[in-house]
């Protein structure tokens, strides 16, 4: 091989590698700025289901943020409250339905900001604030009493409802296709990246460890290739408090709402002290 030829070679090889450099900087600047796209997928509320349940809307103003959602009361005036936080994609007139199932409860389900019809854009910080300040809102108009309240986060809602059980006494805590935090699914799932020095929404819920003196039960699904059953595990190992888990057969992550999840559901909200 000629000497020009080798050159060419050498060239051509730093041309690559620079254009592989280039592609790798542009995908990891993607990451960055759209993060927030490829974590939240806000929806509109389903006109027809938000009509069907016009009388149990609710509205809570937070410093300016108009948040929506529904309180829906049970038959029984001594009931205790179960409070839904959903999943990234979840919009509660859509999920109305699938959680007053539970039984005779009082039930809470608000969008988060920028869900449904509630304002603003969703964040981490911001979810997070609303959900304590809404809950503290609604105790001072009468509607709930926090300590007679039973939280159920499903996936991304399963670290809001975290924070919420760290931040409030509650009866009781059930998260639902849970994770470590945010960071460790992302890292998992784009593993050629730096995704826990890029993510501006970790969500780390083992950083409540210690905090969360509820009875807890953590609801796994079968196949979950969403948010792999090991995040849910390592939630599990490192809990401080009381704990029970259950993995849900013939279940997926976003197919969860099986006759044996209700049953499991019903159970421990019994066993937890609900009416």
């Amino acid at each position: 091989m000629t000497s020009r030829a080798v050159s060419f070679l050498k060239k051509a090889g730093l041309r690559l590698l620079q254009l592989l450099a280039g592609l790798y900087l542009l995908a990891m600047a993607l990451l960055y700025f759209l993060q927030e796209s490829i974590l939240f997928f806000p929806t509109p509320a389903d006109p027809v289901l938000a009509a069907q349940q016009g009388a149990e809307a609710v509205e809570v103003d937070h410093d300016g943020t108009v948040l929506r959602g529904w309180y829906v009361a049970a038959s029984d005036p001594g009931a205790d409250t179960v409070i839904f936080y959903g999943g990234n994609g979840d919009e509660m007139s859509r999920s109305l339905a699938a959680i007053t199932a539970l039984g005779d409860y009082n039930y809470l389900l608000m969008n988060y900001r920028g869900y449904g019809d509630s304002d603003g854009e969703p964040g981490e910080a911001a979810l997070k604030a609303d959900a304590v300040f809404i809950i503290q809102t609604l105790e001072e108009r009468g509607l709930l009493d926090s300590r007679r309240s039973h939280l159920l986060g499903r996936s991304l809602g399963s670290g809001i409802a975290m924070h919420v059980a760290a931040s409030l006494e509650v009866a009781s805590l059930s998260l639902l296709t849970p994770y470590d935090s945010i960071a460790a699914v992302a890292a998992g799932r784009y593993p050629l990246f730096p995704v826990r020095l890029l993510i501006r929404h970790p969500f780390d819920s083992l950083a409540y460890m210690g905090q969360v003196a509820e009875p807890t039960l953590i609801i796994k699904a079968a196949s979950d290739r969403v948010v792999p059953t090991v995040h849910a595990d390592a939630l599990i190992d490192a809990w401080q408090g009381p704990v029970q888990s259950i993995t849900v057969p013939g279940t997926t992550h976003n197919r969860i709402y099986s006759p044996d999840f209700y049953r499991q559901m019903a159970a421990f909200l019994a066993a937890a002290g609900a009416a």
